[in-house]
């Protein structure tokens, strides 16, 4: 049994030491569920995603309720891991995933829709397709869930159809 202690927002520096050993741990143990709890100040998020079969993150201030319905078979042991979890995991299309990487830098509708050739109305479509897949309106939450699942993943999935 290995306990990586974190302080807050450690997880979110791009330099953290120990983000490849806490990648390694969640990779190396794919029966146990891991679960990342978000603080950010002043947003209101109680949501949480399954950004990997053995990884979630939530926010802090999750309700008891949905932590319950999560947890509830795992810990009766009725269930393994890999079988109670039937939320999709959070994935993007490559599109969705070019369009937030450019969106998370900082760029506009606009600068996206040049950069993409596309029209700036499609650009708020797949805004709107990202914001309900994590699940929030605010921009924080998607950039820190973004830089969390880069963090100790290789990045949100990508449907590669």
């Amino acid at each position: 049994n290995q306990r990586v202690s974190l302080g807050r927002n450690d997880l979110l520096i791009r330099t953290f030491p120990n983000s490849q050993r806490i990648k390694l741990i969640i990779n190396q143990h794919p029966n146990t569920l891991f679960i990342v709890f978000m603080a950010i100040a002043n947003v209101h998020f109680d949501e949480y995603l399954l950004v990997r079969k053995n990884l979630l993150i939530s926010s802090k201030s999750i309700k008891p309720e949905s932590l319950d319905d999560i947890l509830g078979d795992i810990l009766k042991k009725e269930t393994t891991i890999t079988s109670f979890l039937n939320m999709p995991t959070l994935s993007l299309s490559r599109t969705e995933s070019s369009m937030l990487r450019m969106w998370m830098a900082g760029q506009g509708t606009i600068q996206i829709s040049d950069q993409m050739n596309i029209k700036a109305k499609t650009v708020s479509s797949h805004k709107g397709n990202i914001k309900r897949k994590i699940k929030t309106h605010n921009k924080q939450v998607i950039y820190h869930v973004v830089r969390l699942t880069d963090n100790v993943t290789n990045g949100i999935f990508v449907n590669m159809r």
